[in-house]
Order: C-alpha cells, then structure tokens, then sequence
C-alpha cells in the first residue's frame, strides 16, 4: 500500500505505520482514525492494450475419408491415401487483446480536526482502505494520548536499559582484556606444531606430529575462548546485579 503526498507539488512517498502498539495508524504523523472523507480531485488513469494473434487450421474429415475411399477403389491403396490428404482445409485466425488499467488518482483527505492533505494513490487497494478508514470508530482522544504516554515512557526505559547494558559490557570488556589478551591460535598452534613435530621425528612420524600438534593446539584455544565467554557472561549478570541493589 503506497500513498503519496503533494503538499511541496511533487509526489512524496508518505509513511504509514503505528503510533504505538495496535493504536492507530498515522499518515505522516496524522492519525487515519480521524479521517472523515475521501474525495476524488482528478483521475488521470490510463490504460494499455496488449495484442497477440493466433491461427487454427481445422479440417473436413468426412471429405478426407471419402476421398481416400474413392481414390482406394479406382487407383489402389497409394493414390487413396494422397486424396485422404487432399481434403478440405479451413484456417481462422483470432485476435486476443488483455487490457491493463494503470490507475492514477488525485484525492483530497478530510480530517474530523479540519486537516486536509491531497494526495496521489495508484492502486484500488489502497483506496478500498482509505475508504474503509472512514467508517472505523475513531479511538477517545483521552485513552490515544494515555496509552501514547505509556508508549513513550516504555520506549524511554527500554533506551535506559540499553544504555545501562552498554555500560555494562565495557566494564566486562575493560576486565576480560587480559584473559583475551591470554587467546593466541598463531603462537599456541605454532608451539604445539613444533612439539609435535618433535615428537613425531622421534617416532619417524615427524608430518603427522605437526598436524597433531597444530589441531591440538587450536582445539586448546578454542576451550580456552568458550570458557572466557562464559566468564564473560557471568561477570555481565554479576554487575547487573549489583547495579540493581
């Protein structure tokens, strides 16, 4: 659904969305709840036709057979069968044409607090749900800014928690920056290669003791990097909770 405004004389895509939750619909910040009537200032649809054409070819059958009944008994079977093919045929042409309606439609929207906003719409659908907008019980002016205030002060404490969890994390992170620093793959994968390696030579394996060592040693960051996330998770709900006492 697109509706676009003229009120700068250019067509602008307007923005349609809740006030707050299952509320009212806004239309540029203008609650389609209050609209009162729909009026149609100008219809500057057009309209395309598209054509194709086909030809079918149909044939007498009856004339066919006793052709090649005739052409059988005089000529033998051969000449029967040419003067089978021989019969009558009749082609027709049809026309098939698809018209699209390219619907372009100047409105003016009336308001119940005397705003009026012309605006261009482009489908029938859209104008259907304008229309149906009319009919539908506008919400108390009294419970729409109750609820508006309850919105607001939600959204403002979900900003408050946001903004408390980042403060948060950068302590966890000011505090994990040495266990992090502690997560080297290159030089524990290189170590435990060169150990390995070591190992293999004295067992004549020295190939397979390089890539033992080097999975080793990366399987071995990779627990140490699981459990420091769970340190950090931890220490996360730690000073959450002491923010809160």
């Amino acid at each position: 659904m697109e509706i676009y405004t003229l009120e700068t004389g250019t067509p602008q895509l307007a923005i349609i969305k809740e006030s707050f939750d299952n509320g009212p619909l806004l239309l540029n910040e203008q609650r389609l709840d209050l609209l009162e009537n729909v009026e149609v200032l100008l219809n500057s649809s057009t309209m395309t036709t598209y054509g194709t054409g086909s030809a079918v070819t149909t044939s007498s059958s009856g004339s066919m057979i006793g052709r090649g009944i005739v052409g059988a008994v005089i000529a033998g079977p051969t000449v029967g069968l040419v003067a089978a093919l021989s019969g009558k045929k009749n082609t027709t042409s049809q026309n098939v044409s698809t018209e699209v309606v390219n619907l372009e439609v100047t409105i003016k929207l009336t308001f119940s607090d005397n705003f009026i906003l012309n605006a261009l719409i482009k489908d029938q659908e859209t104008y259907q749900f304008l229309l149906s907008m009319i009919t539908t019980l506008p919400m108390k002016e009294q419970d729409y800014f109750h609820r508006y205030e309850l919105e607001k002060q939600k959204l403002l404490r979900l900003k408050a928690e946001e903004s408390e969890k980042k403060l948060i994390w950068g302590k966890v992170d000011e505090t994990m920056k040495l266990y992090d620093a502690s997560n080297s793959y290159t030089l524990t994968c290189i170590m435990c290669s060169i150990i390995g390696g070591l190992i293999g030579l004295y067992y004549e394996y020295i190939v397979v003791g390089v890539i033992l060592g080097f999975l080793f040693g990366h399987l071995y960051e990779d627990i140490k990097k699981n459990k420091n996330q769970d340190k950090r998770l931890a220490l996360f709900n730690q000073l959450k909770s002491e923010k809160k006492t």
